[in-house]
């Protein structure tokens, strides 16, 4: 995923797009929600089920400050979560 993000952001000229907290977050979610959960659906369905979701419910902001979230640190490195810890 972060090569194909970064691959996706330099093709389109676009710098300082890649966030390593939040594509790992997403990413850890997503494998976490996927594995604990019981329904019967082809995995790239799921997932769509998933996002659609928890978009609404924003893990992020309920898991990380502004202030972290933004920062330049949480972009270049995962950093945890300083508000609510995750279960991945």
């Amino acid at each position: 995923m972060r090569e194909k993000i970064r691959f996706f952001a330099a093709h389109h000229g676009v710098t300082n797009l890649y966030h390593e907290t939040l594509t790992t977050f997403w990413i850890r979610l997503l494998e976490h929600v996927v594995s604990t959960s019981t329904v019967d659906l082809p995995l790239w369905r799921r997932i769509y089920v998933i996002v659609e979701h928890w978009t609404k419910r924003r893990p992020v902001e309920a898991n990380y400050s502004s202030d972290l979230i933004k920062s330049q640190a949480a972009r270049e490195k995962w950093v945890p979560p300083d508000l609510l810890p995750t279960p991945f």
